[in-house]
């Protein structure tokens, strides 16, 4: 089986903007990838926006992949990673951090909060965490 190991990381003190409007610099669009890809390399990494911002300047989400024995090419890569953006289930919008990285930090963070003993047998099965 092929397999893509991508980290993603949100607090990045990066900001990005569209210059040429005459109301001066605005947010970049939702989808808005900056990326530098060394060629022949396995490792790359890439800024994404994945959110409509209205108030403030937009926030990307730093994505680094570290290893990659897939067939996709970066720009699939870059693409999947948007649409899982807008995958989760508790928002009707785009969030920050692709779905499953969101359900990961809202599982590790409820069950280092409030679990403090094993799960009945019947919810593994489940989204009890959501």
């Amino acid at each position: 089986p092929h397999l893509t190991y991508i980290a993603c990381m949100n607090n990045v003190p990066a900001r990005f903007f569209v210059m040429g409007s005459p109301d001066g610099p605005k947010n970049p669009p939702p989808g808005t990838v900056l990326d530098a890809v060394a060629p022949g390399s396995d490792n790359y990494s890439f800024y994404l926006v994945n959110q409509h911002v209205s108030r403030g300047s937009a926030a990307p989400t730093q994505y680094v992949v570290g290893y990659d024995s897939s067939t996709f090419n970066v720009d699939a890569i870059q693409n999947l990673t948007f649409k899982l953006s807008h995958m989760y289930y508790n928002f009707p919008g785009a969030v920050r951090l692709p779905a499953p990285a969101q359900y990961a930090k809202k599982l590790a963070h409820m069950v280092a909060t409030a679990v403090h003993a094993e799960v009945h047998p019947r919810l593994r099965e489940t989204l009890y965490y959501l």
